[in-house]
Order: structure tokens, then sequence, then C-alpha cells
């Protein structure tokens, strides 16, 4: 009499884990996407919230310069903002159900990573560098 094989499910199991692992973002829940660079930093960009990720993960902007982003959110009915860490305090959109675009402006004084997430959203992260 035989018996059936057990592994045929911990391998299904495996192979599901490594499909849905190879879907992920990267972490962050950017699109691992970046902007800007050291040398050339972006003072106005977009940024799109679809599918509940942000399509960008890092940007690279001025320090001291006003920065312009648009937030294309293209999740109907689904509520977002973006909210940028700044040197003292926060900026941040209105949490508002897609489709919408929104706009908002912040300075950061000087150079360095600051957050900026999606409030209702934890895994919706990146980083702006102030350069």
């Amino acid at each position: 009499m035989r018996r059936p094989c057990r592994a045929v499910p911990a391998v299904a199991v495996a192979v599901v884990a490594l499909a849905v692992a190879g879907c992920g973002d990267g972490g962050g829940g950017g699109g691992g996407r970046s902007l800007g660079t050291r040398d050339s930093p972006v003072t106005a960009f977009t940024i799109v919230a679809e599918d509940s990720r942000w399509d960008l993960s890092r940007v690279v902007a001025p320090a001291g310069r006003e920065v312009t982003v648009t937030v294309d959110n293209r999740d109907s009915g689904v509520g977002h903002n973006l909210r940028v860490e700044l040197d003292t305090g926060s900026a941040s959109t209105e949490l508002e159900a897609g489709p919408v675009r929104q706009t908002l402006r912040f300075t950061i004084e000087r150079p360095g990573e600051h957050e900026f997430r999606c409030d209702p959203h934890p895994r919706m992260t990146g980083i702006v560098e102030a350069v």
C-alpha cells in the first residue's frame, strides 16, 4: 500500500510563497523607482498611488528650496494622503478617496533623509533625500 506523498503540498506552499514574495515591492510600499540625483535634484514631481502602493520609493530634492508634489490617487474609493516628515513637524495632503489629484508644497531646510508615507497604509512609505 502506497502512502500519499506529503512533500507535494509543502512544495506547492513554497512555490506560492516565492511567487507572492516576487510580487512584493522591495519594502517601503514604493515601486522601487527613484527620482532625482544628488547632482540633479528635483523641485517638482508626481507620485502615483495605485493598488495601495506608491510608484516611487525615493526622491532626491534640494535642501532649502520649495518642492511641489502632485499626488495622483488612482485607487477608486480608497483614501490616500501624502505626509512628508520635515526637519520640524510634517507637511501633508488631506486624506481623500480616489480618483483624485492633490498638490503638496514643502521645504526641507537641512540635508538628510526624510520619510514620506500614506497615513492609513503603513506599507506605503519612501524617502525624500534633501541634498
